[in-house]
């Protein structure tokens, strides 16, 4: 049964999608985990004590460049986000059918996260957080 979302809310998330690719906020070499609760655009930086390892890298037809394109990355995580906020207004709608059942928020979880992924944004995982 479908009751808190309707056609209205979706186009608004479409068009939040679709502005502009700017970074919400500029994102600073810093280590993993520092804003808890955010994506982490990864960084690919590797030691200047063996340079050939970079060039064998990024020729293997295994493995190849993994770096994360930018814009790929913001559009991605833009989209899951208000993707997420979609699920979070329709998941609290029917928490009100469920006596002392809420539903507060979502965590994000795993590589995307914590600054690891690699290749494409094409992954994000989260949990959502039932409070009973």
């Amino acid at each position: 049964m479908f009751t808190g979302l309707n056609s209205q809310d979706i186009r608004q998330v479409n068009a939040e999608i679709r502005q502009s690719s700017q970074f919400r906020r500029q994102q600073v070499s810093s280590h993993v985990g520092i804003y808890n609760n955010e994506w982490q655009k990864p960084i690919t930086e590797f030691g200047r004590n063996n340079p050939q390892w970079q060039v064998n890298l990024n020729a293997s037809p295994y493995v190849g460049n993994i770096e994360v394109d930018s814009s790929d990355w913001e559009e991605s995580r833009r989209a899951v986000d208000e993707v997420m906020n979609l699920l979070l207004k329709e998941l609290r709608c029917q928490a009100e059918h469920f006596e002392g059942l809420r539903i507060d928020s979502y965590v994000r979880q795993g590589s995307s996260r914590e600054g690891l992924k690699v290749l494409k944004a094409d992954e994000y995982d989260a949990m959502l957080e039932f409070n009973f």
